[in-house]
């Protein structure tokens, strides 16, 4: 049976809580559907924002957030991240913050990165500096030269 991007995206999105182990079945399936095609920065969006700190699964979503990572072109990636930042920042403020370290810890990801900080005018610009900032004090070396690197613009 065919399912379209969305009705599958609709079905990880309904069994992320995770309540029974038929949620996780499902979920691990359409995950498995999605990655014969391609994402948007809107599905990608969706998919970053099923990430939630308080889901006792965290290992199902470790498999969300490679997913998520393989299955995407890099700067669409970023530029959803970009986008939910602030709205995933509420809810997942440690999976937030470990997306910004994958990218950091990437050289061509940091690169990237850098590049689009440096053309990026959205509302969430402030709060990305100050994750990243904050990388760069709380973190040790060489992750906190990365950030460093990342928000200096000389």
């Amino acid at each position: 049976m065919f399912m379209s991007k969305k009705e599958i995206i609709n079905i990880l999105k309904n069994n992320s809580n995770f309540e029974t182990r038929e949620n996780v079945i499902h979920f691990e399936k359409a995950l498995e559907k999605l990655t014969k095609i391609q994402l948007s920065k809107s599905d990608t969006i969706e998919l970053i924002m099923i990430l939630d700190d308080e889901n006792p699964h965290q290992e199902v979503l470790w498999g969300l957030l490679h997913f998520i990572e393989d299955s995407t072109n890099e700067e669409i990636f970023i530029k959803a991240l970009f986008e939910c930042t602030q709205k995933l920042l509420k809810k997942a403020p440690e999976w937030t913050q470990l997306f910004y370290i994958r990218l950091l810890n990437n050289q061509e990801s940091r690169l990237m990165l850098k590049s689009m900080l440096l053309k990026e005018e959205s509302k969430n610009y402030n709060i990305i500096i100050k994750i990243i900032k904050g990388i760069s004090i709380n973190e040790s070396s060489p992750l906190s030269d990365y950030a460093t690197f990342v928000i200096q613009y000389e």
